[in-house]
Parts: C-alpha cells; sequence; structure tokens
C-alpha cells in the first residue's frame, strides 16, 4: 500500500486521507483479501527492498517528466502543456503528440439569448475568449511520489476573474494510462471551456462509447448534416486510431460527456464547463412552483448563471496498439472498453466475511468468449422477484459473433434452466445451447445485440 494525504476542502468533493494499493483480481469473481499492519522495522525493511522501483519524476529547466516502465510524459513549465507521449510497443515508442498544444484551455463566449444553458451558442468557436489564455501563474510541483504511484500538480489561473484551475496527473506502476483530475473554482460567467489534446493519430473518425453500442463519426465531416453535429457526445470513452488501426489514444471517462473533433485531424478538445445564463423553465414547467416555494419557505434565489463555483472531474488518457473496435487485422477488439469499464468501475469491498461463507474463491464465476462480447449486468429479476437471476450479455464492437458462455461448476450445478427474456423480462423464444453436464451455454449474437437471459436457480 501506498499512503495518500487528505484532500484540501477547497476542492469539490474532497476525499480523505487512505491507502492506495494494486491488487490483481479476477473479472467476475470473489477474491478474498487481508490488511496486515507492518511494524516500523517491516516496513522500513520492505520499503527499501521496493523504492528502486518508484514511479519516476524529472525535472529541468523547462520540462517535467513523469515516467513508470511503459509510459511517460514530458510537461512543458510554462504552459504546462503535454509535449511528448510516449507508451511502450504504441507507435514504435514514438511520440503520440503532435505540436504543442495538447492540455491547454481554451474558452468561447457562451451567450446565446435563445434557450441560454440548454442550447449552445451558434458556431461558437468563431467567438473565442482571449482573455483565456494558459501562461498565467503557472505553477507545476511533486505531489506524491512511490512505488505504487507519482503524480504532479499543475496550478494556472484562467480568465478575467482569475479562477483557480488544477490537474492532478497521476501514473501508477505496471498501468499505461494518464490519470488526471481537474478541479477549477470557477468565476467568470459566459464561458464555454474546453481543453485539447492533439494526437499524432491523423485520425479520420472518433469512436464514442453509448449505451450498449459505439458510434464512429468522421472527424472532418463533409455533408451539412454531419457538420451541424459539431458537439458530439459520449459515455465512457472517446477514442483516436490510425486511419488504419494500429495504434490509438483514447480519453477515458467519468463525468464530462461532449467533446468536438474540430481543427486538424487528432485532435480532440473535452468539453469542460459552461457557465451561461441559468436556465428559463417553460411557463407550465413544475419547476416554476418548486421556485416560487423555494423562495417564500427557504429565501433561496434562482442562481444568475450557471456552472459558477467549485468543479471537478476525473479522466484519463490511454494509448493503445490497435483501433477502439477494430484491429489492424479487422479482428473485433474491446481493449479501449473493458480500460473504460474499468475507470469507471470500482472494486466492491465487502467487509467481514466468513471465508467458510464465500461461495467462489479466486475464480471467475462466468467467463464469455469470444473477447467481443461482455457481461452488461449479472442481477436479480426484479420483475418477478422469485430469487432467479437475470444475465445480460452484449456484443460491443459490431461484429455477428457465436458467443460461450462457461459457469463456474459451484454455479453450474444451481442451474435448472436458462430462459431467454426481453429487456422487460418477458420470455421470448431464442435459439440456445445450454449444456447442463459442462455448465456451457452458446448462442448466436448479432452486430451489438442486447441478450438477456434468466437463469432458473435449483
Amino acid at each position: 500500500c501506498q499512503f495518500i494525504r487528505a484532500e484540501p476542502q477547497t476542492i469539490a468533493y474532497p476525499q480523505p486521507a487512505g491507502w492506495f494499493a494494486i491488487p490483481e483480481l479476477e473479472a467476475i469473481s470473489i477474491t478474498p483479501a487481508k490488511l496486515i499492519i507492518l511494524t516500523e522495522y517491516e516496513s522500513d525493511e520492505l520499503w527499501s527492498k521496493i523504492k528502486k522501483d518508484q514511479i519516476k519524476i524529472f525535472n529541468d529547466n523547462e520540462t517535467t517528466e513523469i515516467s513508470n516502465e511503459l509510459i511517460s510524459l514530458k510537461i512543458d513549465k510554462k504552459t504546462c502543456a503535454f509535449l511528448e507521449l510516449k507508451c511502450k510497443d504504441v507507435n514504435n515508442n514514438q511520440n503520440l503528440l503532435r505540436g504543442t498544444q495538447s492540455n491547454l484551455h481554451f474558452g468561447f463566449l457562451d451567450d446565446y439569448p435563445h434557450d441560454h444553458a440548454w442550447n449552445l451558442k451558434p458556431q461558437y468557436w468563431k467567438f473565442p475568449l482571449h482573455d483565456i489564455k494558459n501562461n498565467e501563474n503557472v505553477e507545476i510541483k511533486i505531489e506524491d511520489q512511490g512505488y505504487i504511484f507519482s503524480s504532479v500538480l499543475i496550478k494556472r489561473t484562467l480568465g478575467n476573474q482569475k479562477s483557480d484551475v488544477e490537474q492532478k496527473i497521476t501514473l501508477f506502476k505496471d498501468i499505461p494510462i494518464i490519470y488526471i483530475d481537474w478541479r477549477a473554482n470557477w468565476k467568470q460567467p459566459f464561458v464555454f471551456l474546453k481543453i485539447l489534446y492533439s494526437t499524432a493519430t491523423n485520425a479520420n473518425v472518433s469512436v464514442s462509447d453509448q449505451a450498449y453500442c459505439a458510434i464512429e463519426r468522421k472527424t472532418q465531416p463533409t455533408t451539412p448534416c454531419d457538420k451541424a453535429r459539431y458537439e458530439k457526445i459520449m459515455h465512457k470513452y472517446v477514442d483516436l486510431s490510425t486511419p488504419d488501426n494500429r495504434w490509438g489514444v483514447s480519453l477515458l471517462n467519468e463525468g464530462k460527456y461532449a467533446y468536438d473533433t474540430m481543427g486538424e485531424a487528432g485532435d480532440l478538445r473535452l468539453s469542460l464547463l459552461r457557465t451561461p445564463r441559468y436556465p428559463t423553465p417553460a411557463g407550465e414547467a413544475w419547476v416554476v412552483q418548486e421556485r416560487k416555494y423555494n423562495k417564500e419557505k427557504y429565501g433561496h434565489d434562482v442562481p444568475e448563471f450557471s456552472g459558477l463555483g467549485l468543479e471537478r472531474c476525473r479522466y484519463a488518457l490511454y494509448p493503445h496498439k490497435d483501433g477502439a473496435l477494430r484491429d489492424h487485422s479487422g479482428n473485433p477488439t474491446l481493449e479501449v472498453k473493458k480500460r473504460a469499464e474499468e475507470f469507471n468501475r470500482h472494486v466492491i469491498i465487502i467487509p467481514n466475511i466468513n471465508e467458510n461463507e464465500v461461495i467462489i474463491s479466486n475464480n471467475l464465476l462466468i467467463s464469455i468468449s469470444p473477447s467481443n462480447v461482455y457481461l452488461g449486468a449479472f442481477k436479480l429479476d426484479e420483475w418477478n422477484k422469485d430469487g432467479n437471476l437475470i444475465l445480460r450479455i452484449v456484443e460491443g464492437a459490431g461484429f455477428d459473433s457465436e458467443a460461450e458462455i462457461k459457469f463456474n461448476p459451484l454455479l453450474g450445478n444451481k442451474l435448472k434452466n436458462i430462459q431467454p427474456v426481453d429487456l422487460l423480462e418477458r420470455e421470448f423464444d431464442k435459439k440456445i445451447d445450454w449444456n447442463k453436464n459442462k455448465s456451457t451455454l452458446r448462442f448466436s449474437i448479432g452486430k451489438f445485440e442486447i441478450c438477456t437471459l434468466k437463469l432458473f436457480l435449483c
């Protein structure tokens, strides 16, 4: 474990002090674990053995570089732009970024008088805010340095109201991902704020995660309808890969869902915040009465602007081989989707479990193949509440496939029958091959198909 200090109360959602550890876990499994407190002597002895493996941070007069054995990032000290991003076995370990503007903020006027806050100002990119500069009050310092993770903290002020903006850049041992914790105390109204990452992919499409699917969109649209979709949406990731799908860079997302790819091919701008006037409701909307009630009873006024004050989000940059949906040979791959799910879904810790009560220890509960088919949900039947289970399987790369599910024998022996159901968990006919003796289920699944199954327990 490596200790992490409590976060300051001046940022949004401050976290208490704690510990970081990197356990190796099997997916869809229950893994017993315990925490052993070492004596001071044991701790010092352990530290002396592993100190040489700590994540490295290098400083010179112009740059700061943070690296582990898999990935390295070089940052300009004057603007805190990302100058170099290199990853082992990706693009022959060459720089994955282009130019000197990655990680810089760009602001645009957000004063659309119609449906403010609901809609963007048309062609907002024609109204840049020149007071959003990236070289004012810039500071970069080492925040943490250890054998599990190291981080640098970037501080700067942006805009005419001198809004404080921070980024905590973290690398973990043996993980080829740049983790970014973005924080702000934003004061300036009428701003649409974005952050740019210019990749060297020359990508002609972006791939963005959606609900049980993915969408490919041209980075340089040509038709009027595509040009009108200048602001794009994602759920857990957006990816830019080379046209031949040799390699790419994904932005893994936990809470910001809009981006654009305007600019040169390979550019990606993440939308961070907006501060337009607070939205005006329709006259018949219930919120009109709610606002009146809050004013009369609590003295609460409606804010003049949206988005002012403390703001925070987490995202990450993940360089990878192949594309987001297909490898360079055209075969399906979901490695980016897997990383995005891991970024969004935290390990569930169940305290005080008696070891004798653990049904399955260190083994997979279920395994699913091929790799482009994944688990969407595994839960109790919520309609009939009969104690049976619902298993939702999804094809995630856009390929017709033959799916196979292998159940751990301890679970498979408890299954009486398996019945396909729809999303409302109503039974319907679909051909499946259930081999109870081998605890194996096979069935066909189409492109981005959602297949839901009800598991009847003995």
